[in-house]
């Protein structure tokens, strides 16, 4: 199981880096709504990128070496924190891409029902022809 930890950590960071950059970018259609939903993310990025770090202090040689420095060293990492970090980033993740997903179906309607009005200008413009409606 210990050895299990560094590969489920790896998968979920490369996830959770893929969707974070994602909703940041699509995020951006949406400028002035979109602020918190980008901010959600980017907070969630860096959180990924804190629990990769820690795992690569906790699971590659670098843990020897700093086990070897002593009091010098970093303090040792704990899976638990390691955990913590990405259950904030997906729930964070979660919420950003809720947020964003709203926004986007909102978006939609709008511009379903200018579609729809501008369709059925153009058709009425039609039916009347140069000689008036009849």
């Amino acid at each position: 199981m210990r050895s299990l930890i560094p590969v489920l950590g790896a998968v979920q960071w490369v996830a959770g880096i893929a969707f974070s950059l994602i909703l940041v970018r699509r995020s951006r259609r949406y400028p002035p709504l979109g602020a918190v939903p980008r901010f959600f993310a980017r907070v969630a990025f860096w959180l990924f990128m804190l629990g990769a770090l820690l795992l690569v202090l906790a699971a590659t040689p670098a843990a020897h070496l700093n086990e070897r420095l002593g009091p010098l060293g970093l303090p040792p990492v704990d899976v638990t924190t390691v955990t913590r970090a990405y259950v904030i980033s997906w729930g964070l993740l979660a919420v950003a891409g809720a947020w964003t997903f709203v926004l986007g179906v909102s978006n939609r309607r709008r511009t379903a029902a200018a579609e729809l009005k501008r369709r059925t200008d153009r058709a009425l413009s039609h039916r009347e022809g140069p000689w008036g409606p009849f």
